[in-house]
């Protein structure tokens, strides 16, 4: 791994470990203390140095060495931290000290003695009204019950009870990632504002060649916005 000081003016001190990270439902990331989760790639790692001290502009490399046991399948993960450790004044005695610190990701996928696959579902769908334009915002939750992450899109469909198709919308959530063992809600959202009566949506999540699918009865009107799962 190489990196490249952008300080100006002064020499900077950076501390490189390692570390879990794990996405959540709502696709914000969380970091937490290596070796915890199952699935962490952390204690396969060794990385030299831990301590970086760079001049303005200078590039220094760090050591990254990988060795992967031959008793695991399937997915795991590890992130390498860079934080900049900050200078405190000798006089200060009590106060807030900012600093700042970045990922390096590592997404690992390992052929070994089991099969790893993706098992994808979807565990709810939901329609909300948008309190902002008076349209609705749908939630698609979607499970992934296998031992390798997934990546994959998905899309909306809204009908009439006649059949008529009225909107189709993309179900949106940043790459698309759902880990194994975790859920990842995908979002669409209809800006338009619907005539009271009741009506479909039907969300599709691919991934590879294969998909999930669900589909939900909602009404529109003075009875409140809540879909229900048709069998």
């Amino acid at each position: 791994m190489i990196f490249t000081s952008a300080a100006e003016k002064k020499e900077m001190r950076f501390r490189v470990y390692l570390a879990d990270f794990h996405l959540k439902k709502d696709g914000s990331i969380e970091f937490f203390r290596a070796g915890t989760w199952k699935r962490s790639a952390a204690g396969w790692i060794k990385i030299d140095p831990f301590e970086l001290v760079m001049k303005p502009e200078e590039t220094k490399e760090v050591k990254v060495k990988l060795t992967i046991p031959g008793d695991v399948s399937g997915g795991y993960y590890a992130a390498i931290m860079v934080e900049l450790v900050p200078e405190v004044p000798p006089e200060a005695v009590m106060g807030v000290i900012r600093t700042w610190r970045m990922a390096s990701i590592l997404e690992l996928t390992i052929t070994g003695w089991q099969t790893h696959r993706a098992k994808i579902s979807i565990s709810e769908l939901k329609v909300e009204p948008s309190p902002e334009d008076g349209g609705l915002t749908f939630t698609t939750t979607i499970e992934n019950k296998g031992n390798v992450h997934a990546r994959g899109e998905g899309s909306l469909a809204i009908t009439t009870r006649e059949g008529r198709r009225l909107a189709e919308l993309p179900l949106k959530a940043g790459r698309g990632t759902i880990f194994p063992e975790s859920m990842r809600d995908f979002k669409a959202v209809l800006e338009t504002e619907l005539p009271p009566g009741e009506y479909f949506a039907d969300a599709t999540f691919r991934y590879g060649n294969k998909r999930a699918r669900a589909k939900i009865s909602f009404p529109v009107g003075t009875i409140p916005t809540e879909g229900r799962e048709l069998a």
